[in-house]
């Protein structure tokens, strides 16, 4: 499943071989995994 993402696609780390994105939402940093 591709869960939704907030703000830009320029924040991607890569951890543990996934794909993570992290953004900023109402001040708040969020990581979203990618399996």
């Amino acid at each position: 499943m591709v869960p939704h993402y907030y703000g830009n696609r320029r924040r991607c780390k890569r951890l543990n071989n996934r794909y993570t994105k992290v953004t900023k939402l109402n001040q708040k940093e969020v990581i979203e995994w990618r399996i």
